[in-house]
């Protein structure tokens, strides 16, 4: 009898923890991101993003990402079009190009934001030049958290953000059937342990 109350226990306490390794949020996947001026180098520090989950910037021209190194470009003027044409020209192979109506413009923007977007282009300061920072939501799904620390002069001005994600939802992962049949398995144990008493 307490052979098999050991295993009903052990197998809640397995499900218990499948549940608690997949429902709950991780930072494994988080990323920060420097960036430069010229990424190569690197040479003229600009700032730094952090990533709540997974995502990539635009580390040179055309399309080339880094999860670590990000390059600073010029993006001039800073309007939908140009900056439409600008994510055009550097997207990930397999993604699907933009029209300036897909363009989404927040102005003035914060130094931490979410975005269920695949492609943010966040424009800093530094004037007509070196100006830009293309990053990727490598996550493949939306909520990703951003947050902006730029050296002087490199604070955020504006973003733009082009397509969008489902946003993440947990599913109830089969640790949870598994800890429902365990509970189950408890509670036939003890009706059967009161009838033997």
């Amino acid at each position: 009898m307490f052979g098999l109350q050991r295993a009903i226990v052990a197998i809640g306490v397995a499900a218990l923890m499948a549940v608690y390794t997949v429902a709950l949020p991780t930072k494994s996947h988080a990323a920060t991101i420097t960036f430069y001026d010229d990424p190569a180098g690197p040479a003229d520090k600009r700032g730094t993003l952090t990533c709540s989950v997974a995502c990539s910037a635009l580390f040179s021209t055309p399309g080339t990402y880094n999860t670590t190194v990000g390059g600073v470009f010029t993006v001039h003027p800073p309007n939908e079009t140009t900056q439409t044409n600008f994510v055009n020209a550097n997207l990930k192979a397999g993604d699907s190009s933009f029209l300036v109506a897909d363009a989404d413009k927040t102005e003035p923007a914060p130094s931490s934001f979410s975005t269920d977007a695949l492609y943010i282009l966040l424009k800093i300061g530094g004037g007509h030049t070196l100006n830009s920072l293309l990053v990727r939501n490598d996550s493949g799904a939306g909520g990703l958290e951003l947050s902006w620390d730029g050296e002087s002069a490199s604070g955020l001005s504006h973003y733009t953000e082009f397509g969008e994600l489902p946003i993440t939802t947990i599913p109830l992962p089969a640790g949870g059937l598994l800890l429902l049949t365990a509970l189950g398995g408890l509670g036939i144990a003890a009706r059967r342990r009161r009838k033997a008493a």
